[in-house]
């Protein structure tokens, strides 16, 4: 007797081989740029699972991305100063756990688009909060000297190491979110976004299971902070702005929403298309542009979700498509046979 599909999934193995070919990547990576481009994927990786998170599990569409991911940065740094590094990361997660569950509690009846509002609102206070309260941020100035990751009372002072050590983190969030989406939790989770009032007649609460999948999510962008924070060593208002939000939103869209490896995906496309694109830097804005448009044109499911489209009609069917489904009809049988 076999269970139901989704307790038949093998995503926690498939996570753990992600994971080994991910801590492989700077055995063929040499220099610092490219492996300072490592770790920027996979800092903006966890950031973007944690956006899918508020996103995709808990359905609310959020711009305060980048919010978090200044909270995330400065409490750690804030904290670090004072005792060490693991407690800056974890006190920065937990504060932005407990901001994103109140976010979500003031908002709670506020429409999809009114909600957007607010949360792009709450990331422009935490923006000006941040540039005035310069005991806590430095202001304009910056913040540097910022202590280094360490493991055990050991500086992770390369590239390299700092990348294995985002890769670690970025690992245990990808395994905790595959066991929670093939768990009950994560059914009851899908059935309190997608049908909330029949959500509530089984006995569930819609509203409680989307704050806590909301929260983790704001959780784990703090955390992405905490890492930027301690990876750059300085840390500048100017890293902060809704740019961060839309850039995250790209990378989702791109990698694709249904899945939780589209944030992996669309970050290192997102990255890495423009340092690919530098031999042409007078045209690069408009070549990455034009390229990304493209991509989101031709793959509406995101690059995870060309695995649902069968290979030998793919092309065809994105021209078809395309086309308003015209040439499907312009060559009668034939061209129906070769499209449908």
């Amino acid at each position: 007797m076999t269970g139901p599909a989704v307790y038949r999934g093998r995503q926690v193995p498939f996570v753990v081989l992600i994971t080994l070919v991910c801590l492989l990547m700077p055995l063929f990576v040499h220099g610092d740029y490219g492996q300072g481009q490592l770790v920027n994927v996979a800092d903006y990786a966890i950031l973007t699972l944690g956006f899918y998170w508020s996103f995709i599990l808990a359905g609310e569409f959020t711009f305060a991305v980048f919010g978090f991911f200044a909270i995330g940065a400065y409490s750690s740094v804030w904290v670090s100063y004072r005792t060490d590094f693991w407690v800056g990361l974890i006190t920065a997660a937990v504060v932005c756990t407990v901001v994103g569950a109140v976010l979500r509690l003031a908002l709670r009846r506020a429409g999809p688009i009114y909600f957007a509002m607010g949360t792009i609102a709450f990331g422009g206070l935490i923006t000006i909060l941040f540039q005035n309260w310069t005991g806590f941020t430095g202001g304009y100035a910056g913040e540097g000297n910022i202590p280094l990751p360490s493991i055990f009372g050991y500086q992770l002072q390369t590239l390299a190491s700092q990348y294995y050590l985002l890769v670690i983190a970025m690992g245990v969030i990808l395994v905790g979110t595959a066991l929670v989406e093939r768990s009950p939790a994560g059914r009851d989770l899908t059935f309190a976004r997608d049908l909330g009032p029949v959500a509530m007649t089984a006995g569930l609460s819609p509203d409680r299971l989307k704050i806590i999948a909301f929260a983790v999510g704001c959780g784990i962008q703090g955390l992405a902070g905490s890492l930027f924070a301690h990876t750059t060593t300085y840390l500048s208002l100017d890293s902060f702005s809704v740019q961060v939000s839309l850039n995250v939103l790209l990378m989702i869209l791109l990698g694709g929403v249904g899945s939780m490896y589209g944030p992996l995906l669309g970050a290192l496309v997102i990255v890495e298309i423009p340092e690919v694109l530098r031999f042409i830097q007078s045209y690069a804005t408009l070549v990455y542009a034009c390229l990304v448009l493209v991509a989101i044109v031709l793959f509406p499911l995101g690059i995870t979700g060309v695995r649902h489209q069968p290979p030998g009609r793919f092309v065809a069917g994105q021209f078809n498509r395309l086309a308003g489904g015209r040439l499907k009809r312009l060559g009668g049988r034939w061209s129906g046979r070769l499209f449908s």
